[in-house]
């Protein structure tokens, strides 16, 4: 996904083509901030996938200034889980997944430390009330639709 402005709507139809042919939620990974208009482009949009921890100040900016379901982290290569870290960052991105894995694939196998991650982010006090305050009237929708299993 690009980050500097040009290419929004692009990602709009691609976002909006994807969800016609069933799927729920995009995800627009350009591994960096991008330019606030692309928020509502996708559902989601990863502004840190980096080795290492990013500053939880780098997650305040701009993006403070809306639900924070629209933004994700995935930072890679961290040895050892940070707690105060992922509580902190709980309160400006909506998503985090942290692995000790490396490159040149960290996402081939999962975290070692993914029971306490999953713990960590699903302590977080406030978040199902985050989750609902956060949705879109289209998401609030969805959620209303039961899901059909195939048979």
């Amino acid at each position: 996904m690009e980050h500097v402005p040009g290419k929004e709507d692009y990602y709009l139809h691609l976002s909006n083509y994807a969800k016609s042919v069933g799927l729920n939620y995009t995800v627009g990974n350009p591994g960096k901030d991008v330019s606030p208009s692309y928020l509502g482009t996708v559902d989601n949009i990863v502004i840190y996938e980096h080795s290492g921890l990013p500053t939880v100040e780098s997650l305040k900016g701009w993006h403070t200034k809306y639900a924070k379901y629209n933004f994700s982290i995935l930072p890679y290569g961290v040895d050892k889980l940070n707690a105060k870290f992922v509580k902190s960052a709980s309160h400006y991105v909506g998503l985090i997944y942290i692995t000790d894995q490396t490159l040149p694939n960290p996402w081939y196998s999962l975290t070692t430390y993914l029971d306490q991650l999953v713990s960590l982010v699903g302590s977080t006090s406030d978040h199902e009330k985050d989750l609902d305050d956060s949705k879109s009237d289209h998401e609030k929708d969805l959620d209303s639709i039961p899901v059909q299993h195939e048979q």
